[in-house]
């Protein structure tokens, strides 16, 4: 499944609800970058899910993913990627890829953004 960026409308809602957030998310990616080398090769694997597509992939209910605010990463730099992004990130490491998200559990369900973006 290819990675897919947030539709506008996620992204207008989540920017309404928290102002600068995809300034400081794009940075903190960047910043987690920092330790990639050439030839890493890394694939953003997904980004933004629908509900559906959350579900369909085993999801958690309550994923980032739903407001585009977490991110799989695998490719031959994924474990240096994942380092770094501890900084910057909640990281969880799998076999083969690594999640990054904006903020630790329960965030979009306590903040009432899950319910904004699918209500």
């Amino acid at each position: 499944m290819p990675a897919e960026a947030p539709p506008l409308s996620v992204l207008w809602q989540v920017h309404d609800r928290v102002p600068g957030i995809w300034t400081d998310f794009v940075n903190r990616v960047v910043d987690s970058a920092a330790a990639v080398q050439p030839g890493d090769g890394l694939v953003i694997t997904s980004w933004w899910r629908d509900p559906g597509t959350n579900r369909r992939v085993g999801g958690h209910p309550e994923s980032q993913h739903l407001a585009g605010l977490a991110l799989d990463v695998s490719g031959p730099g994924w474990q240096r990627f994942g380092q770094r992004a501890r900084a910057n990130f909640t990281v969880v490491e799998y076999a083969t890829h690594v999640h990054l998200q904006y903020w630790g559990p329960g965030v979009l369900r306590d903040t009432g953004l899950l319910r904004t973006l699918y209500a």
